[in-house]
């Protein structure tokens, strides 16, 4: 959006908020007052921006079809292995990663289809906070994952250190 921000975020008159915090050191932890807050009304892309919201929606729809379907065939994978009795760790591995796979493609798709809307041109102020929204419940959930992923293998160590040890 090169060159596009002053109309998005009109310049403010004044520095008042950061005259109260000069003057008053406490006035820096307290909320903006919303009347201060710019809010973009007139989001507008150029050409080439538009073409680059364009590929990376295709990149994304396809990343989340592709995820999908993997996530889908380990699911299947992993109620075949279920229901001819392998209770085995593979058999878990592929029923949480099918899942988690299937869950990552769809908010990857999602956030696709935010920025395709997006691309269109219709609503841009509103599509471009959708999109961002989008990835952010995307990475939001990847973290997560890492977290209990990290977690979940510091808590296994003990166990892998006893097996070897009984060998």
């Amino acid at each position: 959006m090169k060159g596009n921000y002053s109309d998005a975020f009109p310049p403010r008159e004044s520095s008042r908020a950061s005259d109260d915090i000069a003057d008053n050191p406490a006035a820096a932890s307290a909320p903006p007052d919303p009347e201060e807050i710019p809010v973009p009304t007139g989001m507008r892309f150029d050409d080439e921006q538009t073409m680059l919201l364009g590929e990376l929606s295709i990149y994304m729809r396809s990343f989340g079809m592709l995820s999908i379907l993997l996530g889908i065939a380990l699911l299947v994978v992993g109620l075949y292995l279920f229901s001819n009795q392998y209770e085995d760790y593979a058999t878990q591995v592929c029923l949480f990663q099918g899942a988690f796979t299937l869950l990552i493609g769809a908010l990857t798709a999602r956030a696709g289809a935010s920025f395709a809307r997006l691309q269109a041109g219709h609503d841009e102020a509103g599509n471009f906070a959708t999109a961002l929204r989008s990835l952010k419940n995307l990475f939001c959930f990847q973290f997560i994952l890492l977290v209990i992923g990290v977690i979940l293998s510091v808590l296994s160590i003990p166990f892998f250190l006893n097996r070897l040890t009984k060998r």
